[in-house]
């Protein structure tokens, strides 16, 4: 049932890409809205907004990972959005992501236009190099259960058809 609504929230109007460039920013909420004030015009960075972040729009993700080639995700709270697609990246397309879980950011409390805006400039001038410094690697356990499941989804695939 949830990778079924899984799907249909991938087509939803409330989860979303737009932009073109190499570089991805995900976001949902009001912070969405400090991304998009703190980009203006510029279209060269590709957008993810996530409307309804349970269960993850995963097609949706892999058509955004496929667009870009790392991601920086700003939201409030928990990060929920980062972790689904540090999941979705290491199942379809091994694309960096960062976000509070890498990056030294403010991982509670709210956030403003001013803060988005920073953490956004930083994450634009920092090299590959000094991004990677700072990201972490996936434990080898929670890779072999996400191999697991990718290896099952694909044989009840095969069996359905």
């Amino acid at each position: 049932m949830q990778d079924r609504l899984s799907e249909i929230f991938s087509s939803l109007s409330f989860n979303t890409i737009s932009g073109e460039g190499r570089i991805g920013i995900a976001a949902s909420g009001i912070v969405y809205q400090y991304v998009l004030d703190a980009l203006g015009d510029r279209k060269d960075i590709t957008l993810l907004k996530i409307g309804t972040p349970y269960p993850f729009p995963q097609q949706l993700a892999v058509r955004f990972l496929s667009k870009v080639d790392r991601v920086l995700v700003i939201e409030e709270l928990d990060p929920i959005i980062e972790e689904a697609l540090i999941e979705v990246s290491y199942l379809y397309k091994k694309v960096p992501v960062y976000g509070k879980k890498s990056l030294r950011f403010l991982k509670t409390g709210e956030y403003s236009l001013e803060l988005v805006d920073m953490v956004i400039k930083k994450f634009l001038d920092a090299d590959e190099r000094e991004l990677m410094d700072k990201s972490i690697d996936i434990p080898p356990s929670i890779k072999n259960a996400f191999r697991s499941i990718k290896e099952a989804e694909q044989y009840l695939d095969s069996q359905s058809k």
